[in-house]
């Protein structure tokens, strides 16, 4: 391909420009495609000292000359001059050339002419001198490598970096920053920085906000100090003020939290909205405006379709990294042996592949993980490769911290959490903020879920025996597993009447860029496939 082609979009604004026709907006993306690349400089430099000379042609014999030393020098001469003699406005002896090739020619009159070869000369001398201009720091010990230039800079501009060795920089606004060796980051004003990998800590003279992230997250803070590092498999923070942060992941798949004042219950975070059967009653909601009451009966279910699914792991409750099952309940359930209250479950039309989180009294099972137990429990069940089915049960028998059936019925609302993280394997279940059980299968088994079963609240979605009995409120969907800090900040949020993600409840959309704060001065290990905290224990 040839640089013409290459740059096609360049050569047609460079027209429009050398033209006198060009727009504001095609100056601003000049601009940006200007920035791409060192390549695209070079060829916007050539063919407007191309262009412009042509236009000149009627006008003085001169030629335009790029001069590159530490910093670019633009030369205009008398064609032919050579390297030999001094540019114009040169110091030293000698006498300047004249512009005109003899005293017999007459100079152009072409006054359009002369304004276009001053306008595309102006712009490439302030192309080219920007990059020497707008530096925003320098390098004060280490070395930095601009991957983009293929340069070793002492005086860094916007760009893409990696530290060669442990390397402080100090920026234009005062504010300095440390690096350890092999740190990449991207640097895009004083204020904006994007860590790909490696350890930045980073102290802020600027007022002005920092806004900072990684492929995992991002910040935005006056915090005077922040300490960072990132790799693919961890990540840790410390900020030491009060900040935003927000996490790449965290909006759930599904979101139904029963306040919406309509016939269905609609989905806040995606498009399975449901039905509700006649024999359950919406009530005052455990949180916000409304819930609904279910009374063991047959038939008694809140339908919320296949998520889309036509086959096996297809459909919006299909996942790949993890799944996890939250809700609100005020339990009645009376325990009995063989008996089961459902929460939440998929199965109809999936075959083995079912997922389910609720109460059970059905000791005797092959497939169930870590033991059985022959008490009342909470039961979380997925199909896993390799695996097949298998439910992890809670036993609610009052010991290790577990509570008792009885205390479960208190008549207050108990936040439920059922989770499964393929990578570490892990399957875990939270009562009120708390992990009270988990089983570790081996790193990486994924879970296969989703197609065309039916899923539901509140029931069994085939036969529709297996009724819940008690309110519901608040059930969410996830594609992936929430970390154990943000299912006891979910609980902390609950208890303060606000909902899981802090918000006022009510939501009928829930917020595409959801946000929280960190404690200061703590380091907290970050998720890096959500980007969310990680640590058990929230203030």
């Amino acid at each position: 391909m040839s640089q013409s082609d290459e740059f096609e979009e360049i050569r047609e604004i460079a027209d429009a420009v050398c033209d006198g026709d060009v727009t504001p907006e095609q100056m601003q993306k000049l601009e940006s495609l200007l920035n791409e690349s060192f390549e695209a400089k070079q060829f916007y430099l050539n063919y407007v000292g191309m262009h412009a000379h042509m236009k000149a042609a009627g006008s003085p014999k001169v030629e335009v000359v790029m001069r590159r030393s530490q910093t670019d020098e633009l030369i205009i001469r008398p064609v032919g001059s050579g390297e030999g003699q001094k540019p114009f406005g040169a110091s030293g002896g000698g006498v300047e050339p004249p512009l005109l090739d003899g005293p017999t020619q007459k100079p152009t009159k072409n006054p359009i002419v002369i304004l276009l070869l001053a306008i595309c000369l102006g712009l490439i001398a302030y192309i080219f001198t920007q990059d020497s201009q707008e530096y925003l720091g320098e390098v004060q010990a280490g070395r930095l490598k601009d991957i983009e230039r293929h340069a070793y800079p002492h005086k860094i501009q916007r760009g893409e970096f990696i530290a060669e060795m442990d390397t402080s920089v100090k920026l234009v606004n005062s504010s300095r920053f440390e690096l350890k060796s092999k740190s990449q980051f991207v640097l895009s004003d004083p204020n904006k920085i994007f860590l790909e990998e490696g350890f930045m800590k980073f102290v802020q003279e600027s007022d002005l906000s920092l806004k900072f992230s990684t492929p995992s997250y991002r910040l935005v803070s006056k915090s005077k100090t922040l300490e960072v590092s990132q790799s693919k498999t961890s990540g840790t923070i410390m900020v030491n003020s009060e900040n935003s942060f927000y996490p790449k992941r965290w909006r759930p798949k599904h979101y139904w939290n029963f306040d919406n004042d309509t016939d269905r219950t609609l989905d806040a975070a995606g498009d399975a909205h449901g039905t509700v059967s006649g024999a359950v009653r919406p009530v005052k909601g455990l949180l916000g405006s409304g819930a609904y009451h279910f009374k063991d009966k047959t038939k008694s279910v809140i339908k919320l379709g296949s998520g889309g699914g036509t086959a096996l792991a297809t459909g919006s409750f299909a996942v790949v990294d993890g799944v996890t099952i939250e809700a609100l309940i005020k339990s009645e359930w009376n325990g009995e042996f063989m008996n089961s209250d459902e929460i939440f479950r998929k199965d109809q039309g999936d075959g083995n592949m079912r997922m389910l989180l609720c109460f059970q009294n059905d000791y005797g099972k092959k497939h169930v993980f870590p033991k059985d137990y022959k008490v009342p429990t909470l039961s979380f069940g997925l199909y896993l490769v390799g695996q097949g089915y298998h439910e992890l049960k809670l036993p609610l028998d009052g010991k290790e911290g577990r509570p008792t059936l009885k205390q479960l019925k208190d008549g207050s609302a108990h936040h439920i959490v059922a989770s499964y993280d393929v990578r570490s394997g892990r399957k875990s279940l939270y009562i009120d903020g708390v992990l009270l059980i988990h089983h570790d299968y081996q790193k990486g088994t994924k879970v296969i879920s989703g197609g065309p079963g039916l899923a539901v609240i509140g029931n069994r979605p085939a036969q529709l025996d297996e009724s819940l009995s008690g309110v519901v409120d608040e059930v969410a969907f996830y594609d992936f597993a929430l970390t154990p800090y943000i299912v006891n900040y979910h609980y902390q949020n609950f208890q303060k009447g606000l909902n899981y993600f802090g918000l006022e409840p009510g939501q009928k959309v829930l917020p595409e860029d959801l946000k929280l704060s960190l404690p200061a001065n703590e380091i907290i290990e970050i998720d890096v496939l959500s980007g969310l905290p990680k640590s058990e224990n929230i203030k």
